[in-house]
């Protein structure tokens, strides 16, 4: 897991507006540096890791999402490009950036984040992970 890269994420997403981002959509509108970008937790990655991912245009007009990592190139889903950024498994990456899944890193009464989550509550999905993932790390 790569821990600095997660929370790096998490804190852009703390300073974001909720009308700046959408956890449905991994990209509905990028914009160059962000500025004026709609898109879900790692819809952000590119203004967070320029170096690492970017924004393409399909052929429809909608956003995707192409990772750069490791000299990758293509059209790539958001969970693929998780598990390339953070260092984490297919299943964790979907626990963490898709609504309504199940989040072991938490309490059993704490309900899914839905399709209106907030960037401040994945960004607290997101720290709590973290955590989880460390203490399972050191325990190994």
């Amino acid at each position: 897991m790569r821990a600095e890269r997660l929370l790096k994420l998490a804190a852009h997403l703390r300073g974001l507006k909720p009308s700046e981002f959408d956890f449905m959509s991994p990209v509905s509108r990028p914009a160059g540096n962000g500025c004026g970008t709609l898109g879900c937790a790692i819809g952000w990655a590119p203004a967070v890791f320029p170096e690492l991912c970017r924004w393409r245009k399909s052929g429809y007009g909608k956003a995707l999402l192409e990772t750069t990592l490791l000299g990758r190139a293509g059209q790539h889903d958001y969970v693929e490009v998780a598990v390339e950024l953070f260092g984490i498994d297919e299943r964790e990456a979907t626990r963490l950036f898709t609504p309504y899944a199940a989040r072991q890193w938490v309490a059993n009464d704490v309900e899914p984040l839905g399709n209106h989550a907030t960037p401040q509550e994945v960004a607290e999905s997101i720290e709590l992970f973290v955590a989880w993932k460390s203490r399972a790390e050191v325990g190994k």
